[in-house]
């Protein structure tokens, strides 16, 4: 591991002299290139008929074309570990998260595409029932980080649908809020929730999917489904070859989207939401018994339920 570091500075000053390098060789290239191009530019000042115009897409990352968003989520869910020698002993939970973020769009004649990122505050805490107070295992949970979101729109500016996925990453930390003299069903239960419950902030993956209601382009109303790995600890190899097996059927089954998408708007924006959702859940199932999967590696804390937000855009 001591030679990892070397090795990224040993290949970032290779790569940095190989384009030193190519910008030397080709000085006098890029001279006579720019002259060249100088001339040309003053001839079109020059020509009162010329207008530069330019595409909305290729600026889509401009600051002025973002608009600031809050969002706020309320989230039924329950926390699980597959080697648990039961479900019932983590008490239901809820989750408030609030986002605060921005969100741009690509207008389109038929279907809008929406581009949404958030960065994400949230608590989940045992519900308020009494008949939970001898449970082994009260969560409470904080968390934050970020989420990036896809989405697209049909209807007009007064009210229209949005279905739309996402996922994201961040840091949590887990305190076990029940009384230990509560005996646990096993020693191994004990155990595995003591990896957790340590207090400490540890790394997670976030995923989410849902329909989003508009009003006025301003008010969103929206009711989805929120799932979550909770990592007991960070294996570096592992989990970067998991996210590789990820993206690449990530990338793979965007690029059929598109293809979808270019032959048929409205099916095919409708296809890429529901079978991105689909495909997020489906790895997510996978890593309920391998957090790094498909690499051996230990079940992890997860976390899901239903989802009911609230959205403003300004």
């Amino acid at each position: 591991m001591k030679k990892l570091p070397l090795l990224i500075v040993f290949l970032f000053f290779a790569f940095s002299n190989q384009q030193i390098l190519a910008q030397t060789d080709t000085t006098d290239v890029d001279i006579e290139i720019e002259d060249e191009f100088e001339d040309e530019l003053e001839d079109l000042e020059e020509d009162e008929d010329f207008e530069i115009e330019f595409d909305d897409e290729d600026n889509i990352l401009d600051w002025g074309k973002k608009s600031p968003s809050i969002e706020v989520d309320y989230i039924k869910n329950n926390f699980h570990i597959t080697t648990l020698s039961s479900e019932e002993l983590f008490v239901p939970t809820n989750t408030m998260r609030i986002k605060l973020g921005y969100s741009y769009k690509s207008e389109k004649s038929i279907a809008n595409k929406h581009f949404e990122k958030f960065l994400v505050l949230g608590l989940a805490d045992e519900r308020m029932n009494k008949n939970y107070d001898l449970a082994p295992i009260l969560p409470e949970v904080w968390s934050a980080g970020f989420i990036s979101r896809t989405a697209y729109s049909y209807g007009n500016e007064n009210i229209a649908i949005m279905p739309y996925y996402g996922s994201g990453a961040g840091f949590y930390t887990f305190k076990n809020k029940a009384n230990y003299a509560v005996p646990f069903s096993g020693l191994s239960d004990f155990n595995a929730i003591s990896r957790y419950a340590d207090e400490d902030f540890h790394y997670m993956h976030d995923y989410e999917s849902g329909l989003r209601l508009l009003l006025g382009e301003t008010v969103g109303i929206k009711a989805g489904y929120s799932f979550n790995v909770h990592y007991p600890r960070f294996m570096t190899w592992q989990y970067l070859g998991s996210v590789l097996v990820y993206s690449a059927g990530y990338l793979s089954l965007e690029k059929f989207d598109k293809w979808a998408i270019s032959n048929s708007p409205i099916l095919g924006s409708i296809f890429d939401a529901v079978l991105m959702s689909g495909y997020n859940y489906l790895f997510y199932s996978f890593q309920k018994e391998k957090m790094n999967w498909p690499f051996e590696t230990e079940a992890p804390l997860t976390n899901e339920g239903l989802t009911f937000g609230l959205s403003i855009k300004f």
